[in-house]
């Protein structure tokens, strides 16, 4: 084991135990190849496609945040598309330095190869909220992560390689991440508060509609509220929250 893989490693067992457990579990990477890009920075290679740039992937990920700059409308929280060797949040942190990040990578295996190549440390300061596949855990680390920053729509970065290799992956974590903060932010959460009735208002029904919601499973959740008069309205809330994002990964 080379210094940054024993250092990442360690860094994962005391900070991410979930992701250092996956990663102890998980086959090798021999279907991915690394190569040098001719700057000399190593870049993965999957099913012949480069997840960076083959000549300057730390420019590469410079001119991307170029580019999307002017179309942020939060600038605080961050939700990136495609790990890969982590190029791109690398500089993310270091030009905008976000309050919170969400990154998503549809291969686990590529981000366990990054750990031979990338440090960690600056990334896993920022206590970034990290999302595997669809290792198990992921409706929990979704609502989370939506939770956690309050509703706010967070700011897309996309990685073009990432992107070309599992674009199907990542509209569904974009359009799943955006659908439950707009319904965090503003409907179901805000609802229950005013003190309605919670299958009564508005705002509910709304989101449960907006978000395709089978009227099975609401009525499911009716059934429990009925049967136990301790369920809260705010609880209700997060299991409906809960039960659209399991509906639709």
């Amino acid at each position: 084991m080379n210094n940054v893989l024993l250092d990442n490693i360690s860094l994962l067992r005391r900070l991410k135990p979930s992701l250092y457990h996956a990663y102890s579990r998980y086959p090798l990477q021999g279907y991915i190849r690394v190569v040098n890009s001719r700057s000399g920075l190593p870049v993965p290679v999957v099913k012949n496609i480069h997840v960076h740039s083959i000549y300057d992937p730390e420019k590469e990920a410079e001119l991307l945040l170029g580019r999307l700059k002017a179309e942020f409308q939060n600038n605080k929280e961050f939700l990136v598309a495609g790990w890969g060797f982590a190029y791109h949040v690398h500089k993310l942190i270091q030009g905008m330095k976000p309050e919170r990040l969400i990154i998503a990578e549809a291969d686990p295996g590529i981000f366990f190869k990054s750990l031979e190549y990338v440090p960690l440390g600056p990334i896993l300061d920022t206590d970034p909220d990290i999302i595997l596949g669809r290792r198990a855990g992921i409706t929990d680390l979704i609502f989370n992560s939506c939770r956690a920053i309050k509703g706010n729509m967070p700011d897309i970065i996309r990685n073009p390689g990432s992107y070309n290799l599992f674009s199907w992956y990542y509209d569904a974590i974009i359009g799943k991440i955006q659908k439950i903060c707009l319904i965090f932010g503003k409907d179901i959460i805000s609802s229950s508060l005013e003190g309605k009735k919670p299958f009564d208002s508005p705002g509910i029904k709304k989101a449960i509609k907006r978000a395709g919601q089978r009227p099975v499973n609401i009525y499911c959740l009716g059934e429990i509220l009925r049967k136990d008069g301790e369920l809260t309205r705010d609880e209700l809330s997060i299991m409906l929250l809960k039960a659209i994002i399991k509906e639709h990964m």
